[in-house]
């Protein structure tokens, strides 16, 4: 059976070609068509598979066989030669992206002896995972000035088949498996290793790179950059973030970390002074809402709904329950939902979660707690005064019988 010509390794810039099929099966659903000639990529070494069109049919998949390249289709083509198009943007970016990462790899080795255990091309960073356990910051800083000094010198970027006889007496980055033809990328004068992927012509068509981050995975580092038109979008999206910060904070742009600086200690002040008017205000609340308990045989029973947010009203449930003879449920709401909180003081002889469990379905609630304290959530329904009834009235009940 014939194989498929890769069109991409003669010219990785052209965007459309012809081809006959020469193989061809369903699976799953979806026709794969083998080619005569592709210029579809079929993903390797980290570059992801390319994307577009035969017979103005989205390509759905495409993967190598038994050197012929198949193509994941919805519809068997209609018509022979079929007609490709790749999605030269996702082709432009997954090039500018290898070549870059051959760019940083290579930099990496000469600045600081480190090799590139793997890369991940992802659809917002290109990552590269270094054999080290650290790295200092310096040595990130010198590996991007000379990766953007390679690409300033727009140096040739080059492929080319060699003898697995030749391997041996060129200076590869990275010493590859042993076959009987080998393509080397050969970046002039600067890095030459293994790849099967799609590369520019030059590294001035990289354009920008740029650190971005860092993980740590097995041990090794990992380091995310933006290389190419994702770091001139990165750039622009941070320009327009540092105007809208710099307008809403009414200050120069080059003042801003002052001004942010200035916020936090306001923020800290401001905090302090809340916390303090808190703990005022729930002296003040307790006094009040301590007159508003029922008696309920030897105890008082404090069960209402108050218009405090969700963590006042819990520290106040607490405090309540410092009470010994007092059982408390409180209830919060904001727009359909409540938070409840419920409890009761050391004197008192029951468990009030069995009592108010069954209450619960009521508002659509749930919780749980232990040590004397409860609490949960729900839903404001119609139905919230009978929850806090039924509440009372089995709690009556169960004293009742105590």
């Amino acid at each position: 059976m014939p194989i498929t010509e890769k069109l991409y390794y003669k010219n990785a810039y052209q965007q459309e070609f012809d081809a006959q099929i020469i193989d061809s099966f369903e699976k799953n659903g979806w026709v794969y068509v083998g080619l005569s000639a592709t210029l579809f990529y079929p993903g390797g070494g980290g570059q992801p598979k390319d994307r577009g069109w035969i017979q103005d049919q989205p390509v759905l998949d495409v993967y190598e066989q038994n050197g012929i390249i198949y193509h994941a289709l919805k519809a068997f083509p209609d018509k022979e030669p079929v007609q490709g198009r790749i999605d030269f943007d996702w082709r432009w970016d997954a090039m500018q992206q290898h070549t870059g990462q051959h760019i940083l790899s290579a930099a990496f080795l000469q600045i600081a002896s480190l090799p590139t255990v793997s890369v991940h091309f992802g659809e917002e960073t290109t990552a590269i995972e270094l054999d080290a356990s650290a790295i200092p910051e310096s040595v990130i800083q010198d590996v991007e000035s000379l990766a953007n000094r390679i690409v300033g010198q727009n140096r040739k970027v080059e492929a080319r088949w060699v003898s697995h006889e030749a391997v041996d007496q060129l200076p590869l980055r990275r010493k590859p498996p042993r076959m009987d033809r080998l393509r080397v990328v050969e970046i002039e004068n600067f890095d030459m290793t293994p790849c099967g992927g799609t590369h520019v012509r030059t590294t001035g068509e990289v354009g920008w790179i740029k650190y971005t981050g860092s993980e740590k995975i097995r041990g090794r580092w990992r380091l995310h950059w933006k290389i190419g038109q994702r770091a001139v979008r990165d750039y622009q999206q941070k320009i327009e973030l540092v105007k809208h910060l710099s307008n809403l904070l009414t200050c120069a742009e080059e003042t801003l970390p002052l001004q942010v600086q200035r916020l936090k200690e306001q923020i800290k002040r401001t905090t302090r002074q809340m916390r303090q008017l808190q703990k005022d205000l729930l002296t003040l609340t307790l006094e009040n809402i301590e007159r508003q308990g029922m008696p309920l045989g030897e105890y008082r029973i404090l069960a209402t709904v108050v218009d405090w947010d969700r963590e006042f009203t819990k520290a106040l449930a607490e405090q309540l329950i410092q009470q010994p003879d007092l059982i408390v449920l409180l209830i919060c709401a904001s727009d359909e939902r409540l938070y409840w909180f419920a409890g009761s003081g050391e004197n008192v002889s029951v468990d009030i979660w069995p009592i108010l469990s069954p209450c619960l379905p009521l508002i659509e609630g749930k919780g749980g707690g232990r040590d004397r304290f409860y609490q949960g959530g729900g839903r404001r329904t119609p139905a919230l005064s009978d929850f806090l009834n039924q509440f009372v009235q089995r709690l009556k009940e169960e004293l009742a019988h105590a």
